[in-house]
């Protein structure tokens, strides 16, 4: 059955020498290794805290201890924890930063029970220390504050105020000198200096009981802690003439490149000048290429512009295909449409009497230009008069009056009668040149004779009878306009 070992059990930082949360069980030998500025040293430094206790005795290498307190307690959540195992139950020893706003100081306290790092939490955030006593309290843990100085007594068994057991070094006195020796024996230990049989047997009869006896220093483990450095290099001499063949390999590999790097050396004046033919005849080249290139860019631009030229001639070509297709369908049609025509005379025939009816028809124009719209609209109702009679005169030119009148009268009555019911008896002056009135009103009642022979659109004399509907009274008004005669 084992025999129960007591000591410091656990170590931990919280948000403290470059960790936000770092954990090393002490409970068995540990080693820490790792490369350079990665917070080895500064971990096992930060083991001083808690069981020298005041900074004085502290050793921090090349760093001061001003340095090093803002290293160490850059904020209010930092935390330095050990967790000791006694005869009578566990024990934790904490040192808690202060931040900037507390001079970048710190505070050490303990408690009675195991180390909880849940305790320190709440919502994935450290506590600071009120919170911490509050928390520890609400798990019914007491945890005291303490001073440098009664720390430092409670470790080595010394009398407090504070109700705690924290015996953890038990010096055979807890004078000052006493603290002093083993403050060297701790400070050698943690940096691994003047690690000598003779030094650690002195410091450690100095340090502790008297009735601590030589016999019971292990001088083997000593001996293997001093003789660690030389079974190292054992292995290393070991493990390089494993690696003899290797490197004689490395070796001839050395030679041989040196034997290549001569015949270089030998062979360059050669493939100095070989690389200036290459590079004369690599210009030559490229000269020649370029003018190649250019007269062929050259002969591309004259190809490209004859293609272009080919593709207008083209287009022309076929522009005056369509041209001549067209005419062609243009001729077919006139071919059908003329095909019963024996004599071009007939058609020249036809086209001066085109022309003619175009001239007169231009003529026409250049005269209307004279008129005004009303002119041109008097004229043309003129005109449609015109035409309906001439029309009346051909629908009844084979049964008219004066046909009849051909029958039963001379040619010449017949004039006379035509001039006398011509529409410019109207026109005529008065007088012996045309109308003569007597001064009385016979010839008044010799036209209201007449006038008495008119029933509604009928002229009814014995014998004859006129329809006078499809005539219309000529425009008499305008003879007693001048300006319209004009």
């Amino acid at each position: 059955m084992s025999q129960e070992r007591y000591g410091i059990r656990r170590f931990a930082l919280l948000n403290t020498a470059g960790y936000s949360l770092g954990l090393f069980p002490l409970e068995h030998p540990l080693s820490v290794y790792g490369a350079n500025n990665l917070g080895k040293s500064a971990s096992i430094n930060a083991l001083q805290f808690p069981i020298l206790a005041r900074m004085s005795d502290m050793s921090f290498g090349k760093y001061s201890l001003d340095q090093s307190r803002r290293f160490y307690f850059a904020s209010d959540t930092s935390y330095i924890l050990v967790e000791v195992s006694l005869p009578h139950g566990p024990h934790v020893i904490g040192v808690v930063g202060r931040g900037p706003g507390g001079g970048f100081g710190h505070q050490f306290f303990a408690y009675a029970g195991k180390l909880d790092l849940a305790h320190y939490q709440k919502n994935d955030t450290c506590l600071r220390q009120k919170e911490l006593f509050a928390n520890l309290e609400s798990q019914g843990l007491k945890a005291y504050e303490l001073k440098p100085d009664e720390l430092r007594r409670l470790l080595v068994g010394g009398h407090t105020s504070i109700p705690l057991d924290l015996t953890l070094i038990p010096l055979r006195s807890t004078s000052e000198q006493s603290l002093k020796t083993f403050r060297a024996l701790f400070i050698n230990l943690l940096h691994m200096r003047e690690i000598t049989a003779a030094k650690l047997k002195q410091l450690f009869l100095d340090a502790f009981e008297h009735s601590l006896r030589s016999g019971s220093v292990d001088y083997i483990a000593a001996c293997e802690e001093a003789f660690r450095d030389v079974r190292r290099m054992e292995q290393d001499y070991n493990a390089l003439v494993l690696a003899g063949p290797l490197v004689e390999a490395l070796a001839n590999g050395v030679r041989q490149r040196d034997i290549l790097r001569g015949k270089l050396h030998r062979l360059s004046p050669l493939l100095d000048s070989l690389l200036g033919t290459w590079q004369d005849y690599s210009n030559a080249r490229k000269e020649e290429l370029v003018i190649q290139s250019e007269h062929y860019r050259n002969e591309q631009d004259s190809l490209q512009n004859d293609q272009r030229g080919g593709t207008q001639e083209l287009m022309r070509l076929e522009r005056e295909i369509s041209n001549i297709q067209r005419w062609i369908g243009e001729l077919s049609v006139l071919k059908n449409r003329f095909a019963l025509v024996d004599d071009v005379r007939i058609l020249e025939q036809q086209l001066l009497a085109a022309k003619d009816a175009h001239d007169e028809l231009a003529g026409a124009l250049a005269q209307s230009r004279q008129f005004s719209a009303e002119d041109l609209d008097e004229r043309l109702r003129d005109l449609e008069k015109r035409l309906k009679s001439v029309k009346q005169q051909l629908d009844h030119a084979d049964n008219n009056s004066y046909a009849r009148l051909r029958e039963e009268f001379s040619q010449p009555d017949v004039e006379r009668l035509m001039r006398l019911f011509n529409s410019a008896l109207f026109s005529l002056p008065l007088g012996e040149q045309g109308i003569a009135l007597d001064d009385g009103d016979a010839w008044v009642k010799s036209l209201e004779a007449i006038l008495d022979g008119f029933k509604g659109e009928r002229f009814e004399v014995p014998g004859l009878t006129v329809n006078l509907s499809n005539i219309e009274p000529p425009a008499l008004q305008a003879l007693a306009d001048r300006a319209a005669l004009r």
